[in-house]
């Protein structure tokens, strides 16, 4: 679940960072950017070894999360954002 929230809501912010939509001055906007990148894939590597365990409950437990997560973002976020 925190991993598809995490993602999307990071997407969101990069692309406000890309298109100059924050207050932040553009030396602090692509560094920002990078580590976002950069903590999503963790997030998702971090997944990736969790399901790597080989264990059927985990590996249906984050399936099962990232399934909540993206309807959740799908019925709870703002419009407009990643449809």
């Amino acid at each position: 679940w925190f991993v598809s929230w995490y993602g999307f809501v990071s997407r969101i912010y990069e692309q406000r960072l890309s298109t100059g939509k924050t207050s932040l001055h553009v030396s602090m906007a692509y560094p920002l950017s990078a580590v976002l990148h950069a903590s999503r894939h963790a997030a998702h590597y971090f997944a990736m070894l969790i399901v790597m365990s080989m264990n059927v409950a985990v590996i249906l437990a984050v399936i099962l999360g990232h399934g909540l997560g993206w309807l959740s973002w799908i019925l709870l976020a703002p419009k407009g954002h990643l449809r």
